[in-house]
């Protein structure tokens, strides 16, 4: 018996998950019957346009260019679009909150200017807005539709870390932190310190609203199709890598993981023509990287209206599918996304794109050009017949200046020139104007208004008939602002929704310069968006406000501040859309908003406020003559006081000026007596000085004396000496006693 009690669960068990098996295999049955219905569908009806307009777009040959032709494509479609898609960007970009909540009840407005702004940030600050919003305009202008969706994105936290040894006052910190969650705790027995241990993530980003957009070729619609939210089956193809649609679906990472892929791309290879003309510049495969990792999956989410617990009613089935392996699947309110068309066509949800509405006119241009361009070559490149029996071809070929042509006989019958091509190419120029001008009148976008000076006069425009044509030209583009306005506002709705479902905590964040706090937990979710869309011509807007500024002022002066007609917020309003007609953001830098309690001061009876106003005079008078006094007092004091002041400063200078006269006496005498001495120093070296010199000169002199005297006396010496010898010579030989010869 025991047995049978404990076999029970795992019967219970087993059954279930075989029903959830066969819940799953009905599913993606009906899925991929349905993906090939829609595959069909845009096969035959959206795919072949899709192409043909990135072709057109890209200005890509046609295909019949012969040799030797003009092959020049021109570029209609590119031109048509890049002149409306700016137009529309200002419409929705330029600053005004053009976002409104549909109120359905009093209490619905004491949160909508909230949810309006709320909505505003989050699409043009918490997500790349004009990055989604410009790529949601081109895809309607150019491939008949633009696909935009909204989703919820969990909180996503850094890896956890554990901090040991907190004590109370820590946790209790560490628990108020809105950036940290406590993930687990317990008691730190395995240090002497003690405490409690805490394991905490941090946040990485908060949880959020992401926006997306879509290439149509990526969207998958069943056929006859007449709104996106009537529709019984929406797809949306997601490429992701193969490591992060195991991340996403944990519970299916092994299968992912062995996941051939095969079974996915044979399903859309059908719809790949169109995402090769758009990538037709990059030939790089993300399907074949070599890492598995990083390898490039479809995945498949769609949403199906089907009768899965066969209660017979249908629901809204959101899955996620990799070709035959469902990863996820659960009931939802809505599919995400929203659409928009230029041109709507009643009761079909294919519109037309301004690509088809020009797409004819730009091949007509290009034939005509070609053939423009041919004959104006054919003009400029002479051509000539000759006769072959009396023309040397090789040198008629000869190209080159002053080259000579052979001939026999006379030239004129030999060689004529063939004349043709300047009428034709006339013709074709002409008829060029025949069909920018038809391009013009179907698309709005014509040439008097692509930044032209509307008072700069022509011979054939004055300011007020460029106005005008301005005024007309807009009105097809308005009319394409308009569809587009209805597509944001299911887009708005949802978003709306989608916050209301999801955020389960107030959040903070700073709209025009300051900080608010929006909490949708209390606000109605069953309500819907609006988005205004304005004119495009700044300047004729410009106009009717200062017209609506001056009948403001007339009333104002008339009723004054406080008057129901024209109350502050009123006034605040027209300045808010003042500046942004002038191309400011904001205008909190030029005005700020009239709080709504503010009340300006009271009015008073006239005769109470007359004898207030004389009370007051009198009460003025008799306080400027006491003042008056007051100061003739202070005045008097203070004159006093400046003479008392005056002449302490000159008994103070005077002193000053003796106490300087006889420090500089002292110094004086000090200087005197210091100069008598250097002098005296001064004349008994210099006497000292003389009289060593003189010394030194009586011994110079007295010693040259010497020497000569003593040079002198050798002189003298020596002269007795030769007289002496002389005389010696002359002695007679003939003395006494005989000669001294014999």
């Amino acid at each position: 018996m025991a047995l049978a009690v404990d076999a029970q669960p795992d019967e219970q068990d087993a059954a279930q998950e075989q029903e959830r098996l066969r819940r799953a295999e009905k599913l993606v049955r009906m899925l991929k019957a349905e993906e090939e219905d829609a595959l069909g569908y845009a096969e035959t009806e959206v795919a072949a346009q899709q192409i043909e307009a990135l072709r057109r777009y890209f200005g890509e040959l046609y295909g019949d260019e012969e040799d030797g032709r003009s092959p020049v494509v021109t570029r209609e479609v590119f031109e048509t679009i890049e002149w409306t898609r700016p137009d529309l960007m200002r419409v929705f970009s330029s600053g005004k909150n053009v976002v409104e909540l549909i109120e359905s009840s009093p209490e619905d407005s004491r949160y909508a200017d909230d949810v309006a702004k709320y909505l505003q940030w989050i699409f043009w600050e918490d997500n790349p807005g004009f990055e989604n919003l410009d790529d949601f305009a081109f895809d309607g202008l150019l491939q008949r539709r633009g696909y935009i969706a909204c989703y919820w994105e969990d909180k996503e936290y850094r890896a956890p870390q554990t901090l040991t040894g907190l004590n109370d006052e820590q946790v209790m910190q560490l628990s108020q932190d809105p950036s940290l969650e406590i993930v687990s705790w317990d008691e730190n027995t395995e240090s002497e310190v003690g405490g409690l241990n805490l394991t905490v993530r941090k946040l990485k980003s908060p949880a959020r609203a992401v926006i997306e957009t879509f290439a149509p070729e990526d969207v998958r619609l069943n056929g006859r199709a007449l709104h996106i939210d009537k529709n019984r089956y929406v797809g949306i193809v997601r490429r992701w890598m193969r490591g992060d649609v195991a991340r996403r679906f944990p519970d299916m990472a092994e299968e992912i993981r062995e996941h051939s892929g095969g079974a996915g791309n044979t399903v859309t290879a059908r719809s790949e023509d169109v995402r090769q003309e758009r990538f037709q510049d990059d030939d790089f495969d993300w399907k074949a990287t070599g890492d598995e990792a990083s390898e490039e999956l479809e995945v498949f989410e769609e949403y199906l209206r089907v009768d899965l617990d066969g209660d017979g009613y249908p629901e809204m089935i959101r899955s996620y599918r990799l070709g035959d392996l469902l990863l996820e699947e659960s009931e939802v309110d809505e599919n995400p996304l929203a659409s928009w068309t230029p041109i709507r066509i009643p009761h079909r949800f294919q519109g037309m794109s301004q690509e088809e509405n020009v797409r004819d006119l730009q091949r007509q241009s290009t034939v005509i050009t070609r053939a423009g361009l041919d004959a104006l070559y054919q003009s400029v490149v002479n051509r000539e017949a000759y006769d072959a029996t009396k023309v040397d071809v090789e040198s008629l070929l000869a190209t080159y200046s002053g080259a000579k042509v052979a001939v026999q006989g006379s030239p004129g019958d030999a060689i004529m020139p063939l004349t043709g091509g300047l009428d034709t190419a006339t013709n074709a120029w002409n008829a060029l104007e025949i069909i920018k001008q038809r391009l013009e009148d179907r698309t709005g976008a014509t040439r008097q208004t692509r930044g032209l000076d509307s008072d700069q006069l022509t011979s054939e425009h004055s300011g007020a008939a460029l106005r005008q044509l301005n005024v007309n030209a807009d009105a097809r583009k308005e009319m394409m602002a308009r569809n587009m306005a209805s597509g944001l506002g299911d887009f708005f709705s949802k978003l709306y929704r989608l916050v209301c479902r999801n955020q389960n905590e107030a959040r903070q964040v700073k709209v025009g310069g300051k900080w608010c706090q929006f909490d949708p937990r209390t606000w109605n979710s069953d309500l819907r968006v609006r988005i205004q869309a304005g004119g495009m011509n700044r300047e004729q807007s410009l106009v009717g406000l200062q017209m609506i500024g001056a009948e403001q002022d007339k009333i104002l002066e008339a009723l004054g501040p406080m008057n129901p007609n024209v109350t502050p917020a009123n006034r605040y309003n027209y300045q808010e859309e003042l500046c942004r007609q002038a191309g400011f953001q904001s205008c909190t830098q030029f005005f700020t908003e009239v709080p709504p309690d503010w009340q300006p001061p009271p009015q008073e009876d006239p005769a109470m406020a007359k004898v207030k106003a004389d009370t007051e005079a009198k009460q003025a008078e008799m306080q400027m003559q006491g003042q008056a006094k007051q100061a003739e007092m202070q005045l008097k004091g203070q004159e006093t006081a400046a003479n008392l002041q005056m002449q302490q400063q000159k008994d103070q200078a005077t002193i000053d000026a003796q106490r300087e006269k006889a420090a500089l006496d002292l110094q004086l005498a000090r200087e005197k007596a210091q100069a008598e001495i250097e002098l005296a120093n001064s004349k008994a070296q210099a006497e000292f000085e003389l009289a060593r010199a003189k010394m030194d000169m009586e011994i110079a002199l007295a010693r040259e004396k010497m020497q000569l005297e003593s040079e002198i006396e050798r002189e003298r010496i020596a002269s007795q000496e030769r007289v002496a010898a002389k005389q010696e010579s002359q002695i007679s030989k003939n003395r006494p006693g005989g000669s001294l010869s014999e």
